[in-house]
């Protein structure tokens, strides 16, 4: 074992979506940049490491498709505890990112007819998503990070900030199979690990077989609060529904296709519970899930049966894109869409979207860190992980452009102390 001292303008720890755009708005602005992730290939990391099928923008061609459109029905919905400030950040850069994301290779058009396929998910009927097969999103994230020339630290687990008179100065972590002991300085660094899961057991049984990454476990939450960051709704945890049995993401596939929720007495029951039925917020639809069994009306299944076999295939395409092992799950059921129900349950909770307090510009409340993405106090999922990550990256950089390179020598010479728990 040795110790490896790296040095770099801007330190992204986490090298899922938000981390991964951090790391290129931060490396376009000429700021060196080093990314640190503990679970392997940046290629293949974080939340969206098996693929992608939909991504939400707002793209200005309707009255709902606007900053302002979009900003009042997330007023409306009152869901969750909500920074209407950071979320106007990302309506007012959601297009921006969508295209730089599309110039970088992302295939958000449809091949056949060379336009965005919308659809309208959960939250509301509006078709703010688009579509699209994207087996290789996180792929195509990792190859530009590598073109930046952004320097990546694999299978390298971060333990501690660094800090300096009240300053983030950079982090320190081990190698996961050498055990080398890496020192990190750095004159900005961005938190973009993700959310926490496995609070609690998965309802499948399978620990491992999360609804996010099972290595999200909450590290850089605990990294910021250990160093004196504030946190924020970390009293608060999500969940969703998914195919029993099976936990990982599924439910907007079904919702945006037109499949029903029905009950065991053969009750389309969602309309009961919000007057969007299935497009009602996800809350509600775990809500109602439960509600019906709790009174004796469950299980419940999404019924496709009703559905065109363009719209199956579509839901299918969907699957194959972002979650191939639930076609294989059906297989191995035997379940056919056009004629079998889908069993359908809450799943485990988890801690997405709490965490590291953030504002427009993605700072924390300490001085040099920033944060996006599912540890920070304002996911906006995926979208979201991709808009602020690169704001953070964007604002990082011009944090670390301040710090002089007298204050930089100081950092280096001082003896570095690392925040822990102890």
């Amino acid at each position: 074992m040795q110790t490896v001292e790296v040095n770099a303008d801007v330190l992204i720890v986490g090298g899922g979506t938000a981390g991964c755009l951090a790391a290129m708005r931060a490396s376009e602005t000429g700021a060196d940049v080093a990314v640190i992730e503990k679970g392997g290939s940046i290629s293949r990391s974080g939340s969206c490491a098996s693929g992608m099928d939909h991504y939400s923008v707002l793209l200005d061609e309707a009255p709902w498709d606007t900053t302002e459109g979009y900003l009042a029905s997330l007023s409306a919905e009152k869901a969750k505890p909500q920074d209407l400030k950071v979320a106007e950040v990302y309506a007012r850069n959601s297009k921006k990112v969508f295209q730089y994301l599309e110039n970088i290779g992302m295939p958000f058009k449809d091949k056949a007819t060379g336009r965005y396929q919308r659809i309208a998910g959960l939250g509301g009927n509006h078709p703010r998503t688009v579509s699209f097969e994207g087996a290789a999103f996180k792929p195509i994230l990792a190859r530009q990070v590598h073109r930046l020339q952004a320097r990546v630290l694999e299978r390298v687990a971060v333990e501690g900030l660094l800090t300096e008179s009240d300053r983030v100065i950079g982090a320190v972590g081990f190698h996961i199979r050498s055990g080398d002991f890496f020192v990190i300085k750095a004159k900005a660094v961005v938190i973009t690990t993700g959310g926490a899961v496995r609070f609690y057991p998965a309802p499948s049984g399978h620990n491992f077989i999360t609804h996010t990454p099972p290595f999200n476990t909450g590290d850089g939450q605990a990294m910021a609060f250990r160093a004196g960051a504030a946190l924020t709704n970390m009293e608060f945890t999500s969940t969703s529904a998914e195919p029993k049995g099976f936990s990982a993401p599924g439910l907007t596939g079904f919702v945006s296709c037109g499949a029903r929720l029905l009950n065991a007495k053969g009750e389309y029951f969602m309309k009961r519970y919000h007057p969007l039925a299935e497009h009602g917020p996800r809350h509600l639809l775990v809500k109602a899930i439960k509600v019906e069994a709790d009174e004796g009306r469950g299980p419940c299944y999404f019924d496709c049966r009703h559905l065109p076999p363009n719209k199956i295939e579509f839901l299918l395409r969907g699957f194959r894109n972002e979650k191939v092992t639930l076609i294989d799950l059906f297989a191995t059921q035997g379940i056919d869409l056009t004629r079998d129900l889908v069993p359908f349950e809450p799943r485990e909770f988890d801690c997405n979207g709490n965490g590291i307090v953030i504002d427009e510009t993605c700072r924390s409340s300490l001085e040099g860190l920033f944060s996006a993405g599912n540890c920070s106090s304002a996911s906006l999922a995926l979208p979201g992980a991709c808009t602020l990550g690169y704001v953070a990256g964007e604002k990082a950089a011009e944090e670390a452009s301040r710090v002089n390179s007298t204050v930089a020598a100081a950092f280096t010479r001082r003896r570095l102390r690392m925040t822990s728990g102890k």
